[in-house]
């Protein structure tokens, strides 16, 4: 590409970024959302550069790049993982306390005890369901190693500019999907908390 085509392609990918920023759900906290914001402006710029640049860059800066955009990325898709989790144990829990709840209780004390034992119990299962189906390997170790294996051990290199084009738009794509299930994962949560601060 001619340094003219590389301006062009820059400011419409800038364009595409900062458009499509405004579209990722909004969470109803104004630092979260901005927090999310810019995390999905930054990460997408820090794997294409890294990729696009490797060859004008030192390998200092580049190696910088790397392990930047590999923790945020990590970071991203654990915190999604995290909060699909968190959601299943809220919801089993609620499901759990609101049938032990409604039952008839021949006095208060067996009541009491019963819902103590959902409060008790739902922690230490959460705990081995996420040990027993290895969740921190889903969420973390497996696409850690997969993004290592992507982009350090091969690196990206297109030879026209749709190759180019394509994986930019992929890497931009992709942030901005999982920006938005992450703010989408994340509202139940900033509305519960703010039932909880107004009561």
């Amino acid at each position: 590409m001619t340094q003219d085509e590389q301006f062009y392609w820059k400011f419409l990918s800038r364009a595409v970024t900062m458009g499509a920023s405004f579209f990722i759900a909004k969470t109803g906290v104004d630092v979260l959302d901005k927090i999310i914001m810019v995390f999905t402006a930054i990460l997408p710029m820090l794997i294409v550069e890294g990729q696009r640049a490797h060859t004008r860059l030192s390998v200092r800066l580049s190696k910088r790049l790397l392990r930047v955009g590999l923790s945020m990325a990590t970071i991203g898709v654990v915190l999604v993982g995290g909060v699909y989790f968190a959601i299943a144990i809220v919801n089993a829990f609620a499901h759990t306390y609101q049938s032990v709840s409604h039952v008839n209780y021949s006095n208060n004390y067996t009541a009491i005890i019963m819902i103590g034992m959902v409060f008790v119990a739902t922690p230490i299962a959460a705990w081995r369901v996420f040990r027993g189906t290895q969740y921190w390997d889903l969420i973390y170790t497996v696409p850690r190693q997969q993004l290592v294996k992507l982009l350090v051990g091969r690196r990206y290199k297109a030879v026209n500019g749709f190759e180019f084009c394509r994986f930019e738009l992929s890497v931009l794509f992709l942030c901005l999907m999982y920006a938005h299930v992450l703010a989408l994962c994340l509202t139940p949560f900033v509305e519960v908390a703010k039932v909880l601060i107004g009561s």
